[in-house]
């Protein structure tokens, strides 16, 4: 046991409510129509207050499946945008790794000067594609936002200057 003074004093506080009262917390949710009649039943809420508050709950529930229904057509006419971003994300991403896993071998290879000009213009080509599907997924998602209809599945290599296959 711990010798100190402030330990051994208690103190006593006088409260309305008993010890079980005190350690009940209220629910922060709003009370349900069938919450809200066992009160008036029980007698914790006044009859004229429950039914307003029952009122204000008919009122309020039309417009919350209005709002929600409005959310679910606004996302079903939108989801067409994800899918085509996510799709040109993939094939930006494809352009992305072959750039960068060509100049990883570039790193590791060394040979004669003929040779690594060759490897650096292939570099080079992978580059501008890369850049080039950037540009073009930017462009086709802010003509997508603008309204504009957009096949979800429009291959990237369509738009590249070259083809896209290092002949240019």
């Amino acid at each position: 046991m711990l010798n100190r003074s402030s330990l051994s004093q208690g103190i006593v506080v006088d409260s309305v409510r008993c010890k079980t009262c005190w350690l009940m917390t209220k629910s922060r949710k709003p009370m349900t129509k069938k919450q809200i009649r066992n009160k008036i039943n029980s007698g914790d809420i006044k009859r004229v207050l429950g039914e307003i508050m029952i009122s204000e709950i008919n009122r309020a529930i039309p417009l919350k499946r209005s709002r929600v229904m409005k959310e679910e057509w606004q996302k079903r006419k939108t989801s067409w945008v994800k899918t085509l971003n996510d799709n040109l994300q993939q094939q930006v991403d494809k352009y992305r790794n072959r750039y960068y896993a060509y100049k990883a071998t570039l790193n590791k290879s060394s040979g004669e000067n003929s040779l690594r000009d060759k490897q650096h213009a292939m570099l080079e080509q992978h580059r501008l594609n890369y850049e080039q599907a950037i540009q073009i997924k930017k462009r086709l998602m802010d003509r997508a936002k603008a309204g504009e209809k957009i096949e979800v599945d429009v291959p990237i290599v369509m738009y590249l200057k070259g083809g896209g296959h290092g002949s240019d």
